[in-house]
């Protein structure tokens, strides 16, 4: 929420997209969740968003989620410097059914992305990321770190 306080979003609004979110984490723990594989560059565990005890808490979420079947939590370490992930972030959906999609998110709006030849630019970003992330074990050993250094400060 602070994050979007802090872009101006007013009171109404930031209801709006906080519920909005919580529908989505939902959707990982229905009967037949889907999976999702994220990657997180670590340079945004070291900006402590709410103060140490916030962080120590949404770092443990991230932590606990990671540890559900359906949920892979991978860590972009800071020693790697520059990779695929620091030209935006985006989600793309694949589909049993259909073709993948690209969602980018902006400040007052999002865009689906849909056209093979630009979601193609997105699969190859996510398998640069998928040959430079921590695997999902060191992740979590990334993010538990964090974890008790926020819990040392609160």
């Amino acid at each position: 929420m602070q994050i979007m306080e802090s872009s101006g979003v007013g009171d109404a609004e930031l209801e709006d997209r906080v519920s909005i979110r919580q529908m989505r984490q939902g959707i990982l723990s229905k009967r037949n969740p889907v999976e999702l594989c994220t990657f997180i560059d670590e340079t945004v565990f070291a900006r402590p968003v709410g103060g140490p005890r916030v962080m120590a808490d949404q770092l443990q979420q991230v932590v606990s989620v990671g540890n559900t079947e359906n949920v892979t939590v991978r860590v972009l370490p800071r020693s790697l410097g520059a990779h695929a992930g620091l030209s935006g972030a985006f989600v793309l959906y694949e589909f049993v059914k259909s073709r993948p999609v690209v969602y980018l998110e902006a400040r007052r709006s999002g865009a689906f992305i849909d056209a093979p030849e630009d979601v193609s630019l997105f699969l190859d970003a996510v398998k640069l990321l998928e040959m430079r992330a921590s695997d999902p074990a060191v992740s979590r050993e990334i993010l538990n770190e964090y974890v008790q250094q926020y819990e040392s400060e609160a």
